[in-house]
């Protein structure tokens, strides 16, 4: 999977599932939450790397998802891949 750069399409929300199998809590993160807390240049790979579920505190394999929240015309403005193979995509952990 490539890796995706979150500033392109900031209507997005990036979805977090808790992997422990005893927990599986999840959430549903702004992207420009991310964008304010960790810098325009943040990635989904250093998301899941940095992410740490905020009910049991499992950190490490969680599972991901870029959910658009909006018009569906606008969905897939952000679901083309550039020339770098860097896939450009735009309520809380």
């Amino acid at each position: 999977m490539p890796m995706i750069q979150l500033k392109r399409n900031k209507s997005h929300h990036f979805y977090i599932e808790c992997k422990n199998d005893s927990c599986r809590h999840n959430a549903m993160v702004p992207v420009t939450a991310l964008l304010k807390e960790y810098g325009e240049d943040i990635t989904s790979d250093e998301v899941l790397r940095r992410a740490r579920c905020t009910k049991c505190g499992f950190q490490g394999n969680n599972q991901m998802r870029l959910v658009y929240v909006g018009k569906s015309a606008l969905a897939q403005t952000g679901s083309a891949v550039n020339e770098d193979s860097i896939k450009d995509v735009e309520n809380v952990w």
